[in-house]
């Protein structure tokens, strides 16, 4: 490797230079990282950079050459659940993987000691990160895919809206969140902690219990909406609790935030969820292979 390379972690002023990285690479299916695929802008995968940073809870690995930073990996990160999210690699350089494992190794080193696991989510054709990944220890073979919306595709009846969580419901909520995700990204508390203008579940309660959820947020500065989580009790699908609260959902973004786009990530496998997503006006934007690596 040249020794004009100087691995080091970013400073927020190289934040920038990043956020175009992610965004130029991204835009290539065979480089794409799923996971910094946010927005459609190099502005919006910045000012999620700036989000997470603020509450440090984001760590990138540069490779700078001359002005310019010509390779980044990085991961959002979680303390409580021990785990990381990882964005990219990406590099602009020939010897990609040589700097890709320089990349990986620094960032192990940066990040928390309480960071256990690593997650990586790729475009399917991405098949260089994938190799990549493998070669480091990675594991896994769920397919998921990302659908986006652009709008309601039916006017919504306001009878049929669900209701916002409120404090008598918190138990109730966090019992179903844990039982149908566990070890989510995030946690029960952490959902309700992060609850404001822009960051809504909206439950079905029936008989003083939730039934259903949806919890989904908003960015002011990309206008864009993504539906994080939605779950409904074993017991009660089949009866259209799920379109409902999904329905809530879209027209809080659409008509009370001017959302402009809304996106929700869903399993290969879960066919029911996929089926109700295209019916309420979802379309396939990508396909990705999710990878972990425990560090133990």
């Amino acid at each position: 490797m040249q020794s004009d390379y100087s691995i080091h972690v970013a400073s927020k002023g190289e934040f920038p230079q990043i956020a175009d990285l992610f965004f130029e690479q991204n835009r290539v299916p065979e480089r794409q990282c799923l996971h910094s695929s946010v927005g459609d802008r190099a502005e919006d995968i910045l000012q999620i950079m700036m989000k997470w940073e603020e509450i440090s809870e984001i760590i990138f690995i540069v490779a700078p050459k001359g002005e310019s930073v010509v390779g980044v990996l990085g991961s959002e990160f979680d303390e409580e659940l021990g785990r990381g999210w990882l964005w990219g690699p990406s590099t602009l350089e020939q010897d990609w993987q040589l700097v890709s494992i320089r990349l990986y190794q620094a960032l192990l080193a940066a990040l928390p000691a309480s960071i256990r696991q690593l997650g990586a989510f790729l475009n399917i054709l991405n098949q260089q990160g994938r190799d990549f990944y493998r070669d480091l220890g990675f594991s896994g073979t769920n397919l998921a895919h990302v659908y986006s919306a652009k709008g309601l595709a039916k006017s919504v009846n306001a009878s049929e809206f669900c209701r916002q969580l409120s404090v008598e419901y918190h138990p109730g909520f966090a019992t179903l969140h844990n039982t149908i995700f566990p070890g989510a990204y995030y946690s029960a508390e952490r959902v309700i902690e992060q609850s404001d203008d822009h960051n809504q579940v909206f439950i079905y309660p029936e008989d003083n219990q939730v039934l259903g959820y949806v919890y989904a947020s908003f960015s002011g500065d990309s206008k864009e909406g993504e539906v994080e989580f939605l779950g409904v009790r074993q017991d009660s699908r089949g009866r259209g609790i799920g379109r409902q609260l999904l329905q809530t959902a879209l027209w809080w973004l659409f008509s009370a935030l001017n959302a402009s786009q809304v996106t929700l990530t869903v399993n290969q496998d879960n066919v029911n969820a996929r089926a109700l997503y295209e019916s309420v006006g979802f379309q396939l934007r990508y396909t990705g292979i999710g990878l972990e690596r425990r560090l133990d």
